[in-house]
């Protein structure tokens, strides 16, 4: 049983990426973060920003459907996926909801809304919402959309053992 375990162990240790987590798992007081704030304002963006910034992020190109010409978002052919999710020929539906985003990304009224997708089943509602989160998940392991939290550490008061 414990060579079973220090070989999968030893597979484990393998894999891991030790500096990537690193990274991806920072540390530091709210002093430290204000820091990267000053350095890149970016790391402050709200969601509308960040979604907005991240479908901007794969590219936009010009096609023309019906004579005539539409902005396809690369980001609704799904990259990341291979296409698995790829959206086709709602062009100009697509526009209009990244234009949602950049306008609420520049605090123009819409940023108090709530997005709906609404439509016949099959039109694409899920695979819009599963395409988003997908890119954010893949966005924010980025340089470009690299996300911070943080939590309250309290100092430890004696006689607090019982609360």
């Amino acid at each position: 049983m414990t060579v079973r375990t220090n070989s999968l162990a030893n597979i484990i240790q393998k894999k891991l990426d030790v500096s990537t987590y690193r990274e991806q798992h920072w540390e530091g007081t709210l002093w430290d973060y204000l820091d990267l704030v000053q350095q890149d304002p970016a790391v402050a963006r709200n969601a509308f920003q960040r979604v907005y910034d991240m479908i901007q992020s794969f590219g936009v190109e010009t096609v023309t459907q019906f004579k005539q010409e539409y902005k396809r978002y690369k980001f609704f052919s799904d990259p990341i996926g291979e296409g698995a999710d790829a959206i086709y020929g709602l062009e100009s539906k697509l526009v209009t909801l990244v234009d949602f985003f950049k306008s609420a990304s520049q605090g123009y009224g819409t940023e108090k809304r709530i997005l709906l997708l609404h439509g016949p089943v099959g039109s694409s509602k899920s695979t819009i919402a599963r395409l988003i989160k997908k890119g954010l998940e893949w966005y924010s392991r980025t340089d470009a959309g690299r996300l911070y939290t943080y939590s309250w550490r309290l100092p430890h008061k004696h006689g607090d053992e019982g609360m």
